[in-house]
């Protein structure tokens, strides 16, 4: 099973900003902006004092945002090199 083949149990895990950056191989602070600009997310914990509300994300709809977001602009390459479909050889 590759990383992008998650069973349905494993799409729906409650992840920490640490544990989606890992996934994604990315930064915290990229998922942090990610957030600001609207990545799906919801807060767990308390407001206590020297412990906030931790924002936490589900795998499969962070996986539907980065999608819809940065992966739509390659579906005009699909079938090939164009410059490589005329010629002979």
């Amino acid at each position: 099973m590759s990383k992008n083949e998650l069973t349905s149990t494993q799409e729906r895990a409650v992840m920490t900003r640490c544990e989606v950056a890992a996934y994604f191989h990315v930064s915290p602070q990229t998922v942090a902006r990610w957030q600001a600009e609207g990545c799906p997310h919801f807060f767990a914990g308390t407001a206590t004092i020297g412990r906030g509300r931790r924002p936490r994300f589900r795998l499969d709809l962070v996986n539907a945002w980065v999608a819809s977001r940065f992966v739509g602009g390659g579906a005009d390459n699909a079938g090939g090199n164009d410059e490589q479909k005329g010629v002979e050889a």
